[in-house]
């Protein structure tokens, strides 16, 4: 009998597919801000998560 597998959040991966121009919105967006387009992404996923989350608790 295996043990439970213990979901860490580094190791599930999510994919986001860009369109083009989105992808250039983002980069301008980056340069703007000064910086790296991963960290830009990044930021932007966890306050989205947390307003999904802030939500999900209003309605409990």
């Amino acid at each position: 009998m295996t043990p439970p597998k213990v979901e860490f959040p580094r190791e599930r991966k999510v994919t986001a597919r860009f369109t083009v121009e989105e992808v250039e919105l983002l980069a301008r967006e980056a340069k703007k801000r000064g910086e790296p387009l991963s960290s830009l992404v990044r930021g932007l996923v966890v306050s989205t998560i947390g307003e999904i989350q802030a939500k999900l608790e209003e309605r409990s």
